[in-house]
């Protein structure tokens, strides 16, 4: 347990640290992507809608590891075996590893069916002009032919493309492209015979490595010793690589849990934060950064983390860093969850998060974080999340961050996933969830969920909406609430619309006010349970 003056000091630090950046990008961690963008962005004006489309295929073996969505097709890369169709033809397509579908139609991509021996299939990552297929894992052969750990694909067949050659020394796990050229990471040594220790560049169309990028890792503190990169993001504007690792350096400078290249010279940049040196003494020293993504503006990316017990700020928490900045980078806000969080897909208005967690900080939670750092709250230990009351929001395996301040957003889907949600891309049409489980939003979704924005309710001339609390929200028992929510309807003989109150009457202890077009509800729990307030009653 770090000293109170240690903790202290560190806490000052970000706090001041989040107050700062927060006071001079409030507007712009949602402003519009950079107008010489290259990487898709989501164009996002609004959450995705919480109920995902019931006609995606059914897997129902096995973990979904990446998603990468090219036009209206989507590759799926994971340890599943099988895949089965919800319409049309319903018969079981045996295709291990990777498999395409139609998330127009639902429909599998039979005429897509590539095959792997020696291993599977980690990271799958087309160029940002839809032409190139790039996939990266354990295997030896595609379709037979030999593609060591690194393979571009035909988009059609999923044929390997003969003039392309990367032959990594050990599992790739980790890309990032552009047009031209292909960023991999790994726990390998070698590419194609040339000494690269776990980062390379190559050419997108030959497999050549890239002679100017020797950016080699080192010390690497992942779990049993590993070194190798979890996530590679390229910034929209294809200037910068961020490298998510369990390294102590990069090209033989420390860059713990994070650095930042330069895809103009190949050169580390000078960013550096020194959260993880600072905090890898209280867990054990092991470094289980996980995923990150990049802002659709390039002014911050998100770092997540799991799977080494509940210990903020480094370990099952969501790190927001600004993008800009030199050495000892703090960061913009720490979202602890209690559990893993394995995947993160940040659009212009949400911060998406997936893993195995049960609970997110709530809107009104403290800063920098609600909890003892010393203490779990995970499900499982004690009373868990419930026993931090208001300060949290019951969030199953999924959930939306606010991008200002890394607090809960209402947004609540819920995944029975076992493992967790571990693979997430946010496009222009939605967002798209892979993980280990049936069912999310609670549709029978099949390892893959699609949060369809054109699915969304459109607005009725009769409504009531909740404002007040959070969906989720955690509650003590025994002490009233208040519930304040907004109801509009249709009336008067001239057709116009007006606002109206309901009143509720709960079953339990409840006083009920109302104004123009509000109504607010004080309810008595019966037990400590997370609200999720239905209209009318809403104290059931």
């Amino acid at each position: 347990m770090p000293s109170a003056t240690l903790r202290s000091t560190r806490l000052l630090a970000i706090v001041a640290a989040i107050a700062i950046v927060l006071a001079t990008l409030a507007v712009g961690l949602v402003a519009a992507p950079p107008a010489d963008a290259a990487q898709p962005v989501p164009g996002h004006t609004g959450l995705v809608p919480s109920t995902p489309r019931t006609n995606t295929p059914r897997i129902s073996t096995g973990e979904i590891w990446d998603i990468e969505v090219v036009g209206q097709r989507v590759f799926i890369a994971g340890t599943f075996s099988s895949l089965q169709n919800t319409t049309g033809t319903t018969a079981v397509v045996n295709q291990r590893f990777l498999a395409s579908y139609n998330w127009s139609t639902g429909l599998i991509d039979t005429a897509f069916r590539p095959t792997f021996g020696g291993g599977g299939v980690t990271a799958v990552e087309a160029s940002p002009d839809g032409t190139k297929l790039y996939v990266a894992g354990s295997f030896n052969t595609v379709n037979g032919v030999t593609k060591r750990k690194i393979a571009s694909l035909n988009l059609t067949t999923g044929a390997p493309v003969a003039g392309f050659t990367a032959n990594a020394s050990a599992q790739a796990t980790a890309l990032a492209a552009t047009n031209s050229t292909l960023y991999v990471g790994g726990n390998f040594q070698t590419v194609n015979g040339t000494a690269r220790v776990g980062l390379a560049a190559v050419n997108g169309t030959t497999g050549a490595v890239v002679a100017g990028f020797v950016n080699n890792m080192s010390g690497g503190i992942g779990v049993n010793g590993m070194l190798t990169v979890q996530q590679l993001k390229l910034t929209h504007d294809d200037t910068k690589l961020l490298v998510v690792h369990t390294g102590r350096k990069i090209a033989n400078q420390d860059r713990y849990g994070v650095g930042l290249i330069s895809t103009q010279t190949n050169q580390l940049l000078p960013w550096r934060t020194r959260l993880w040196d600072d905090n890898l003494q209280f867990v054990g020293g092991i470094q289980r950064a996980y995923g990150g993504d990049i802002a659709p503006n390039d002014q911050y990316f998100v770092v997540t983390s799991g799977s080494g017990g509940d210990r903020p700020p480094i370990n099952d928490t969501a790190v927001a860093f600004p993008v800009a900045g030199s050495d000892n980078v703090q960061p913009l806000w720490v979202s602890r969850h209690f559990d893993s969080v394995y995947s993160v897909a940040i659009t212009e208005r949400a911060v998406y998060v997936g893993g195995h967690f049960n609970f997110e900080e709530s809107p009104t939670a403290p800063d920098p974080w609600p909890g003892l750092d010393n203490v779990g709250y995970g499900t499982g230990q004690g009373l868990a999340g419930y026993g931090l009351g208001d300060a949290v929001v019951r969030r199953d395996h999924i959930g939306a961050l606010n991008p200002v301040d890394g607090k809960a957003l209402e947004w609540n889907p819920g995944s029975n996933s076992f493992e967790g949600n571990k693979a997430m891309e946010a496009t222009a049409r939605g967002l798209f969830v892979g993980g280990d489980g049936m069912y999310q939003g609670g549709k029978n979704t099949g390892r893959v969920a699609f949060y369809d924005l054109n699915t969304a309710p459109a607005a009725t001339a009769v409504d009531t909406t909740i404002d007040t609390p959070i969906e989720g929200r955690v509650v003590q028992s025994g002490v009233q609430f208040t519930i304040q929510g907004r109801g509009t309807a249709t009336g008067g003989r001239s057709g116009g619309s007006r606002s109206r109150s309901r009143t509720a009457t709960p079953s339990s202890t409840s006083r009920t006010t109302s104004s123009a077009g509000a109504a607010a509800t004080t309810c008595t729990p019966r037990w400590p349970r997370p609200t999720r307030p239905r209209p009318p009653g809403p104290c059931r």
